[in-house]
């Protein structure tokens, strides 16, 4: 339980820093290459720590998948999420984390023949409640109940929309200046 805290933490401290980045103007991919690297050389301390051996076999069946989830199950796949809290932010990007558990089940299921134990069948039902109550939570909140908060959620949408106007502006002047 500890250490799935320990992930979620991370992972939530993992966006806000991305969206920090983004909104200082670092390049994606190089921050990304540097976020990679960074992990698994705590990777490799942590294995280093509990006195793991570190294997590495030469057959081409391991090296083809290692290769294929490194581009693809890790830098495609951070790349795209990535993107995705570009576009729609942090906090609606990270309903991929609330539906992501349950495809996993599901396809591991139809394509790797996973056999049903009794955690899974106890623990489907509360990921499923969990996901359930997160996305209901964020629409409820996200929508308003009557035509005056309507109104004026519109005027604070636009008060925001004026003032990042302004912003922007001032930081062009700044820039010009200091050019």
């Amino acid at each position: 339980m500890f250490l799935a805290l320990i992930g979620t933490f991370s992972a939530s401290t993992g966006n806000m820093v991305h969206q920090r980045n983004l909104n200082n103007n670092f390049p994606s991919i190089q921050t990304i290459a540097y976020a990679m690297f960074y992990g698994s050389i705590v990777t490799l301390i942590i294995t280093r720590f509990r006195g793991a051996e570190l294997l590495f076999e030469t057959s081409f069946s391991y090296i083809s998948s290692l290769l294929y989830l490194s581009i693809f199950g890790s830098i495609f796949a951070f790349v795209s999420y990535l993107k995705l809290i570009e576009k729609v932010g942090p906090g609606r990007a990270g309903y991929v984390n609330v539906v992501m558990p349950v495809l996993a089940l599901i396809i591991s299921t139809i394509f790797e023949n996973l056999e049903w134990q009794y955690d899974l069948i106890m623990g489907l039902p509360i990921l499923i409640i969990g996901a359930v109550l997160v996305i209901n939570q964020k629409i409820k909140s996200a929508q308003p109940s009557n035509s005056r908060e309507i109104k004026n959620d519109s005027n604070q949408k636009s008060q925001i929309f004026e003032a990042i106007l302004e912003k922007t502006e001032k930081v062009n002047k700044v820039n010009s200046i200091n050019e």
